[in-house]
C-alpha cells in the first residue's frame, strides 16, 4: 500500500487499545486502528504482551515471544 515508514529507531507502537483496570489492564486488539500511521511501521517496533498473544501475528506463524 506504501504506507510503511521505513525510518530507523524511534519509539514502538501498540497494535491493541489498552485498558487500565483496578486489578490489571486489559488489551484489545479488536480495537485497534489500522489506519494509524504511528503503526504503519516494521513489527519489530510493536510492543509485545507475552501473557495474551497478538491474533494477526499468530495467523502469520510469528515466534512466541513468551519462550
Amino acid at each position: 500500500s506504501g504506507k510503511l515508514n521505513l525510518e530507523m529507531g524511534g519509539p514502538g507502537f501498540y497494535l491493541f487499545n489498552l485498558e487500565h483496570t483496578a486489578h490489571s489492564p486489559h488489551y484489545y486488539y479488536h480495537k485497534f486502528d489500522p489506519e494509524d500511521e504511528k503503526s504503519h511501521r516494521r513489527s519489530i517496533y510493536r510492543f509485545v504482551v507475552r501473557s495474551q498473544p497478538n491474533p494477526f501475528m499468530t495467523t502469520l506463524d510469528c515466534a512466541d515471544s513468551s519462550q
